[in-house]
């Protein structure tokens, strides 16, 4: 006879450890710029995470979230938010954990929109700042324009027609991966003002 055994589920972080967590945290992020890139430690239980989320500063918080897996994981987190290409595999890697996500401070924009809703249990502290933005549509490109536009100017090899499909593809790509995310959040994407779908 052949048994089969479900691995067992991982339980939500007690309030104990969650305590303990933000206490850590609030230690280390104390001296640090909430305006700087982002940084991140681990201590016992969890992550800290503060600073913005640029282009790049994703690889320490994936691999920090990835050295929980199968834990009971808490996550602090202080930001004003950043490019939807850094965050959005960060509110993923959360959403496949067993996470506690704690907004301390502040969290803004992409922090608000994609790695606080990503944790199975959310929780603001008390006197944070909680603030949503519309997220990744194509009016973007409307943005990007004229600067590709000066670009094609300044150097006659840069076809303008072409970066711009190049930008809409990353943009409609982006788009996706954040409308993904966001219904297995169970948020749903209507309510980012300005929302535009994929299918452009």
């Amino acid at each position: 006879m052949i048994a089969f055994f479900a691995a067992a589920a991982v339980s939500l972080a007690s309030p104990s450890q969650e305590a303990a967590v933000l206490a850590a945290c609030r230690a280390w992020m104390k001296p640090l710029d909430i305006n700087a890139e982002m940084t991140v430690t681990t201590v016992d239980g969890g992550i800290c995470a503060s600073g913005m989320m640029d282009r790049g500063t994703e690889g320490p918080f994936l691999a920090a979230v990835k050295r929980f897996d199968h834990k009971a994981l808490v996550i602090v987190v202080r930001s004003g938010g950043g490019a939807a290409e850094a965050s959005l595999p960060m509110g993923e890697a959360v959403q496949a954990q067993t996470a506690t996500v704690i907004a301390d401070v502040l969290c803004a924009s992409s922090c608000a929109d994609f790695i606080l809703p990503a944790g199975k249990r959310r929780v603001v502290s008390e006197d944070t700042l909680l603030l949503y933005h519309g997220g990744v549509t194509l009016e973007a490109l409307n943005a990007a324009a004229p600067q590709v536009e000066a670009l094609a100017r300044r150097d006659p090899r840069v076809n303008f027609d072409h970066l711009m499909e190049q930008n809409r593809q990353q943009l409609n790509a982006e788009i996706a991966q954040q409308e993904s995310l966001l219904v297995r959040e169970g948020v749903s994407p209507v309510l980012f003002p300005g929302w535009t779908s994929s299918t452009t």
